[in-house]
């Protein structure tokens, strides 16, 4: 970059500046400070050709001149000009973005994959500060992306070449939230609120959501305000097909491959979303800026499944590559599972900017967060047996349609109480960080160079509480027809095939057991293993981080340097508890563990022309092992005499990635950008699992006739590489009314490869599809706009089992979305969304064969119409 347009940003507010030759350091902390360059808030009331710039167009110009103004590498979605990102959440929003892809719950996005990379080895931040992650599943280091609305977000980076005075957690990279501040608007007052009412397509429901955002200065502008506050309700259904274990039968000379069973879910949903977004900013003089801002999001979640399940192709009689009759020796099942979910971000912070003399400018920041979880389930398993005969054929989707024989399998009266579960679960994360980085010019570079150095401490403590009650059959049996128990037939229809299922009251059996628990005659309470899961998954984990970097940078003519290093020291305590083999007691054990990393950066730029940019960049990252893997906990299963035990592993140390990254950019129009970028990971200390298989094993006084024992380790290494490509352009060339046209195209191919312990072959790297596309055309004049997009992910394996013939695949996933608003005038505008126009179902399947199908989930279509207000 040119000497005269030496870039500048601040890590602490996110904004981007140009600071010109001659320009002090302290009227560079003023530009730093001030809103005006900031592309996340920019305006543009430029006219060509009777088109405002507002909208998704103004969305993508931010977005663009974001990419071109960063220091790494970097791709990001823009709120447009009513502060509303285009989506239900912040995953989906960053899905259109080349290399990103999402994982699926229910319809919605939760967690982001960058580049082919786990979301657990990325890293979440909010206005640039870490924030953690509420979630229980899979470890703890995923951040759930559902739990942030689109609402009152400024814009979400994703930062893919990180800088050394950026947090290493990013193996993939990192996803930064931007919130919306006071001094986004230069108005006294300044507001706007957002209603939207829907249907939904499936269960017939409405679901609704308002948002407002209210902020103001003072006359002298040097006090800002904002609140922002978003509520969203969504009462919807999903059903789905679920076919597990697919093995070959022969019979006959004929041989088939069939699921183990047949199951279809109904589900019934109720989801929650409520965010606030509060900060107060000070900016005395030109040189100084003081700020406390808080953000609060919360998911709660209500829903009920009832799972009607075929054991269906026992004692085989006949079969046909694509079908068969079975025996009378079949098996069906009930069970009803209503869950509760209450997830929560919160974060307070307090930092500042200051100037210091000609030559200094410093940043500060104290954060405090606290994530936490709780997730009660209760599950009820009735079980009949003696079905059949059963026919059954396989159809184009895999799905087992089955006739069965002669027996009633929807009668209730067949479907013996078999057990119930209570399981609870409470997780909470609490943080605290404190960053303080300094920057100084570089006399000898004049204005053109600077060195920057800092110092963090990041403070995590993290608890996990899981328990399992588990009652079993008392000693009188009784059936799911039984006491208000049975809540009627369902018809499933998924995809025009009609699947049968049955309900279970949730409020009649929740009232049963409380009243009867401690009767022996329904129900008998299993001490044993309840006694073990109280415990074999808790634990209470500090993790305490230190880090200090040194960078510098440096520009000459139309070149551009950032170099440093960062060293971060990592330090675990753990607790948890073991089991006493004599007693139903438990023994608190802990254990310690630290690790220490330097992570060299280089990060190159050069302008080739005025519009052609050239990156190029050498950064190294970190992938922290999962909570749950540095736990010293264990947790023992049992299938008949064989058991299993998983142990964790407080000693692992976090994987290594050295990252290679090069990139062009072509600038070639207003609102136009063509990119192309490679890059190459080396992963080290990947972690895997490690097992051991033993004979005729006492186990706590339990003898077994084989006993594995599995724990993990920092063990081998994996390599990834990819290439991702770009394009965005306004049509504004073309006459009227084709000016208004635009679009916005983005791929990525990526191959990745693994070596797994036990397995011959080379595996890909778990939730990494070869191929990512994105397709959005958008069109804007005279107060209308729409847009229509696509956004599509290949099938990538989900899950590594004993052979490829096993493995589960996720499978395709590309979701159609529309729309469209109009503007009645500066301070009314309607909009219409269609969502899922396509029905898009998500899919799994084992090994490599589409038809082996052991999931397939639909959502319908979601459709809302809503008012936006400005004042």
């Amino acid at each position: 970059m040119k000497t005269e347009k030496f870039k500048k940003q601040c890590n602490t507010n996110l904004s981007i500046a140009i600071c010109r030759p001659g320009t002090s350091a302290a009227l560079c902390a003023l530009v730093l400070s001030l809103p005006a360059p900031d592309v996340w808030s920019q305006t543009d009331d430029r006219v060509d050709e009777e088109i405002l710039v507002t909208g998704t167009r103004l969305s993508q110009r931010r977005a663009i001149e974001a990419k071109r103004l960063a220091d790494g590498i970097v791709d990001a979605v823009s709120a447009d000009d009513i502060g509303k990102l285009p989506d239900k959440n912040a995953a989906e929003a960053v899905d259109r973005l080349p290399g990103v892809s999402i994982s699926i719950d229910q319809g919605e996005g939760r967690f982001v994959s960058i580049r082919g990379i786990s979301p657990a080895l990325n890293n979440l931040t909010i206005n640039g500060v870490t924030t953690g992650s509420p979630e229980a599943d899979d470890g703890g280091r995923l951040a759930p992306l559902d739990v942030i609305g689109g609402d009152f977000l400024k814009a979400i980076e994703v930062v893919k070449a990180q800088t050394p005075d950026m947090d290493a957690q990013g193996v993939g990279g990192t996803i930064n939230v931007v919130t919306a501040g006071p001094f986004d608007q230069e108005e006294v007052l300044f507001g706007t609120f957002t209603g939207q009412f829907g249907y939904e397509d499936l269960s017939k429901d409405s679901p609704y959501a308002a948002k407002f955002t209210l902020g103001g200065l003072d006359s002298s502008r040097t006090w800002g305000w904002l609140l922002g506050a978003s509520y969203s309700y969504r009462d919807f259904e999903s059903r789905g097909v679920f076919q597990d274990d697919w093995r070959e039968e022969t019979l006959d000379g004929v041989s088939a491959r069939l699921p183990e069973n047949a199951k279809n879910n109904f589900y019934t949903l109720e989801r929650i979303r409520t965010g606030v977004n509060a900060q107060v900013e000070w900016r005395p003089t030109d040189a100084d800026r003081y700020y406390a801002r808080a953000f609060f999001s919360r998911f709660e979640e209500e829903e009920v499944r009832q799972r009607y399940e075929h054991f269906f192709n026992r004692d085989i009689t006949a079969l046909t590559p694509t079908g068969g009759t079975s025996g009378t020796n079949n098996r069906r099942e009930q069970d009803a599972r209503y869950e509760e979910k209450d997830k929560e971000f919160f974060n307070i912070a307090i930092g500042g900017e200051n100037a210091i003399g000609e030559t200094w400018l410093l940043d500060y920041v104290a954060q405090y967060n606290q994530n936490r979880q709780t997730e009660p389930n209760r599950r009820w398993e009735f079980r009949g047996d003696g079905y059949g005969p059963d026919t059954w054929r396989l159809n184009s989707r895999g799905f087992a349609l089955i006739q069965s024989g002669p027996t009633d399998v929807l009668d209730p009266a067949r479907l013996r109480f078999r057990r119930v579960l209570l399981q609870d679960n409470e997780t909470e994360e609490d943080a605290l960080i404190l960053g303080l980085n300094a920057r100084r010019q570089l006399p000898a570079f004049g204005d053109a160079g600077q060195l920057k150095f800092g110092v963090k401490y990041t403070a995590t403590d993290r608890t996990n509480d899981a328990a399992n009650t588990r009652y079993n059959l008392g000693d009188n049996d009784w059936f799911l027809s039984d006491f208000g128990h049975f809540g009627g037939v369902l018809v499933n229809d998924i995809d025009g095939v009609d699947f049968p299922n049955l309900a279970v009251d949730i409020g009649a059996a929740t009232a049963f057991l409380n009243a009867n628990r401690n009767n022996t005659a329904f129900f008998e309470l299993d001490d044993e293993d309840t006694f073990e899961n109280e415990f074999e998954n808790d634990y209470d984990i500090t993790e305490d981080i230190s880090a200090v970097y040194l960078m510098g940078e440096w520009a000459w003519g139309e070149h551009e340097v950032i170099a440093g290093l960062r060293l971060e020291h990592t330090e675990v305590d753990s607790k948890g508890l073991q089991r006493d083999a004599d007693n139903l007691t438990a023994i608190p054990i802990s254990q310690s563990g630290n690790y220490t990393n330097l992570l060299p950066a280089v990060i190159y730029r050069v302008n080739l022309e005025d519009d052609l940019v050239l990156r190029a960049a050498w950064t190294n990252t970190l992938g922290r092992p999962d909570f749950n893997q540095i736990a010293p906990i264990s947790s023992l299963s049992r299938e008949g005499s064989e058991g299993a035990l998983f142990i964790g592993n407080p000693d692992l140390e976090a994987r290594e990635s050295a990252n290679f990254d090069l990139s062009l950019e072509y600038y070639f129009a207003q609102d136009a950008l063509l990119s192309l970028a490679v890059f190459y990971k080396d992963i080290d200390n990947f972690i895997v699992e490690r097992s051991e298989q033993r004979r005729d094993f006492t186990f706590n006084g339990e003898l077994f006739d084989e006993f594995t024992v599995t724990t993990l380790e920092n063990a081998t290494a994996a390599e990834l590489e990819g290439v991702e490509l770009s394009y965005q352009q306004q049509f504004d060339f073309l006459p009227s009314p084709w000016s208004g046209f635009g679009v916005a195209l983005s791929f990525a191919w990526i191959d990745s490869e693994i070596e797994i312990e036990g397995r011959d072959d080379k595996l890909p790297l778990i939730q990494q599809p070869d191929w990512t596309r994105s397709y959005t055309l958008f069109y804007q004049a005279h107060g209308f706009e729409a847009s229509l997009s696509l956004d599509e992910s290949d099938a990538f394996l989900a899950d590594i089992l004993d052979s490829r013939e096993e493995d589960l695949q996720h499978g395709e996933y590309g979701r159609l979305d529309f729309k469209a608003s109009y503007a009645v005038d500066d301070r009314y505008s309607v909009f219409f969304e269609w969502q899922n126009i396509n029905d898009e179902p998500n899919t799994e399947f084992q090994g490599l064969r589409e038809r082996q199908n052991t999931g397939y989930e639909v959502y319908g279509q979601t459709f809302y119409l809503g008012l936006t207000v400005n004042f």
